[in-house]
């Protein structure tokens, strides 16, 4: 047999699962050296995930693929954790945990922006009544300024501090 180092066979799989997850499944039957790749953190952050998205099923308790979705998560991947705090929040119900994982992964992606504006506006209607939806603008206009104009996670902070000393934090 032909020894091809394990970096290179890592990245080999990786480049695989970035063009779909259903890619990984022979790796995963075939033997144990395999199978501990595809699990190995460098393919599980980059694997192609969108399927889960459009096709919610394959993320439901129920499902065969849920052990892989959840093995995303705990590796940080963000379309896996967007996925899993819209099922918490939406099938186990309102929960701080859930809607800060939403929360993380807002700057990535215009879905998960729109997801955490919908989940937070529900929950502050749930928690206090519908009164308490007015500061809902002023949430939703920070997530969809910082998304236009694609700043890191450093501006963000940087944001967040200017506007505190303009309303009188200083």
């Amino acid at each position: 047999m032909i020894y091809i180092p394990v970096p290179l066979m890592t990245d080999i799989v990786r480049r695989i699962g970035s063009q779909g997850f259903r890619n990984l499944g022979p790796f995963i039957v075939v033997e144990p050296f395999f199978k501990q790749i595809v699990f190995s953190r460098e393919v599980l952050i980059d694997v192609d995930l969108d399927e889960f998205m459009f096709n919610t099923r394959l993320g439901r308790e129920e499902s065969i693929y849920r052990s892989f979705l959840l093995r995303c998560v705990a590796e940080g991947h963000e379309i896996a954790r967007y996925i899993e705090s819209l099922r918490r929040l939406t099938q186990d119900g309102p929960s701080v945990e859930a809607l800060e994982m939403l929360g993380e992964v807002t700057y990535s992606s215009i879905y998960a922006i729109f997801a955490f504006a919908v989940m937070l506006l529900c929950w502050l209607e749930h928690l206090n009544g519908p009164l308490a939806s007015w500061p809902f603008s002023s949430h939703c206009g920070m997530f969809f300024l910082l998304h236009e104009n694609n700043l890191s996670r450093e501006n963000n902070y940087r944001i967040r501090e200017k506007r505190g000393r303009k309303s009188g934090g200083e």
